[in-house]
């Protein structure tokens, strides 16, 4: 008896509502394609029974999903296939800072997470009761981020729903909680998902940002663990700032010596929390450009129709509750107005206040603040609302989180 393989999911992403097509997506299979309106209803009558496949046999469309393994003869679970998305803006991706801990307290981080940060953990429970709300708003893609997030003392089992709901996964660690990372790799061998690792330069380098002498030895444990799993892409991330600059050439070749089936990128710091210290002067901005000239180098191809996609169709959110554009965008002007454990997390998406509207309408480069940006002129992001926001002098960080709205929380649970 044929079935829609287990885990599969069918969201409509903003890109997807314009084309009028259905994303269908698999993480047991690793395989992302996009269905027509027909094809969308015909799965979803198959899915109330009202179709059997054994009587569609003859159709194409049938025969490629079978191809394709999202249809196969096994028992099935966790299904999700949404209907026609009637949102304006459904929201594809969410990423859930799990926690403001953090077993290291490197000198660049845009939250000034630390091990001396009193103890903040996104409940377990808000994101399982939250999983209709995540089916009504088109979710597709979810990332774990922090603090770290194998902090979460819930870490193993978050990773095990959200993968087992069919939800495309990106983890993000600074790697040195190796027997974490670990377990997770064993618990998941069906699944495919991305882990993106933090290794900031040689080991001198890399253990004098991140403040600890053993870092560097976790981070290539964990490479070296991660090396044998197949079902995982794995990123190493760099962060470009003042300690680091004139190591990362040598660096690069270094990872794609050890590390060549890795993807290696390198972003810039962000200047706030402890990277307001760290970050790069105008002037300095120029002479990377000319060092690393790909730090600047965004295909103009790449870039949609919106700045960002930061409130457009993503959000982060923090272990207090508050809803944001991005996990880089701490102040006050980048939150939306409710906080999800006060409200639905489908109403705090959609009612996200004056400035989320904002910049849902503001659809064009060279607004505003990107004209205002002092790194205008070298730089090629898409127009990055965080950036050019610190870049015009108004870096502050307000609002520190707190645990009272997390408590609440588990008091109603």
């Amino acid at each position: 008896m044929y079935n829609i393989k287990s885990g599969t999911r069918m969201v409509q992403t903003l890109k997807n509502k314009k084309d009028k097509v259905f994303t269908l997506y698999n993480n047991s299979i690793n395989k992302s394609i996009e269905i027509n309106y027909m094809g969308a209803r015909l799965l979803r009558l198959i899915k109330n029974k009202s179709l059997k496949i054994e009587n569609l046999l003859g159709l194409s469309f049938i025969q490629e999903l079978i191809q394709l393994n999202f249809i196969t003869n096994e028992e099935n679970s966790n299904v999700m296939l949404s209907k026609k998305c009637h949102y304006k803006y459904p929201l594809t991706s969410i990423s859930l800072e799990l926690t403001n801990q953090c077993n290291l307290n490197c000198v660049h981080c845009y939250g000034s997470y630390g091990a001396n940060v009193k103890g903040c953990f996104l409940p377990f429970d808000w994101i399982k009761n939250n999983l209709s709300e995540f089916n009504k708003l088109n979710v597709l893609k979810i990332a774990l981020t922090g603090g770290e997030s194998t902090l979460h003392p819930d870490f193993l089992k978050i990773v095990d729903f959200i993968l087992s709901n069919g939800f495309e996964l990106c983890v993000f660690t600074n790697g040195f909680n190796t027997n974490i990372i670990k377990q997770m790799l064993k618990n998941t061998k069906q699944y495919h998902y991305v882990v993106k690792v933090s290794c900031d330069g040689p080991e001198q380098i890399h253990n004098k940002i991140r403040r600890s002498p053993y870092s560097f030895f976790r981070v290539i444990e964990t490479l070296d663990i991660l090396k044998k799993y197949p079902n995982i892409t794995t990123y190493i991330s760099t962060a470009v700032m003042p300690a680091n600059i004139d190591y990362i050439s040598d660096f690069k070749k270094y990872i794609k010596r050890n590390y060549p089936n890795f993807i290696h990128t390198l972003d810039l710091v962000f200047p706030s929390g402890n990277g307001k210290d760290n970050y790069f002067s105008l002037q300095e901005l120029k002479n990377v450009k000319k060092q690393i000239p790909e730090l600047f180098n965004y295909s103009e191809g790449n870039h949609s129709r919106f700045r960002c996609s930061g409130g457009v169709n993503q959000c982060t959110i923090s272990p207090d509750g508050t809803m944001k554009i991005c996990n880089a965008a701490c102040a006050d002007a980048f939150a939306f107005k409710s906080n999800v454990f006060d409200l639905s997390l489908r109403k705090a998406w959609l009612h996200g206040g004056k400035n989320i509207s904002y910049f849902r309408k503001e659809k064009f480069k060279n607004t505003k603040d990107c004209v205002n940006c002092k790194i205008r002129s070298i730089c090629k992001m898409n127009d990055c609302r965080v950036m050019a926001y610190f870049y015009k002098g108004d870096i502050h960080c307000s609002n520190p989180i707190t645990c009272i709205s997390a408590q609440n929380y588990f008091k109603q649970s």
